[in-house]
């Protein structure tokens, strides 16, 4: 859940805050402080066991209570990662809907995937992505261009 936040320092900061079950007390202590209006809900669905369903209705229906809109709408607030479309179907925007290689679903994999990468988009901008990848980048090209030996 990404939300811009009030401080005295800037009145243009974002926090970030990750709910990592499948918990609805939880999931209610995460939004209690947050404006439905301005918050960006990011899913991770990497396993088909993590797909749940209720939590996202739950969700969608916070999202569209705080912005006055009708619940049956795409909600453009939601984005989601998952290597299992199919169980998604039509729950989210097809613009929003980001889809992982199964082989890249684990969490070794899945740093420089949209699952890494779209939350880090949100928080630090496309600019600080953008080096990050390139950075990513380099790294493979030296492992590419150089002798094995010096890739110990």
């Amino acid at each position: 859940f990404m939300s811009p936040t009030k401080s005295s320092r800037s009145n243009n900061r974002r926090r970030l805050k990750v709910l990592t079950s499948s918990n609805t007390r939880e999931l209610n202590e995460v939004l209690g402080d947050l404006s439905p209006a301005t918050t960006i809900v990011v899913t991770l669905a990497l396993v088909e066991a993590s797909a749940d369903m209720g939590l996202d209705r739950i969700v969608r229906e916070w999202i569209f209570s705080g912005t006055n809109s009708d619940p049956k709408r795409e909600c453009q607030n939601m984005f989601l990662v998952t290597a299992s479309p199919s169980t998604f179907f039509g729950a989210y925007p097809r613009d929003n809907t980001f889809v992982v290689p199964r082989h890249s679903s684990c969490e070794a994999f899945s740093t420089l995937s949209a699952a890494g990468l779209l939350p880090l988009s949100f928080i630090f901008g496309w600019n600080v992505v953008s080096t990050l990848l390139s950075g990513a980048h380099d790294l493979d090209q030296h492992f590419v261009d150089t002798c094995p030996r010096h890739n110990l």
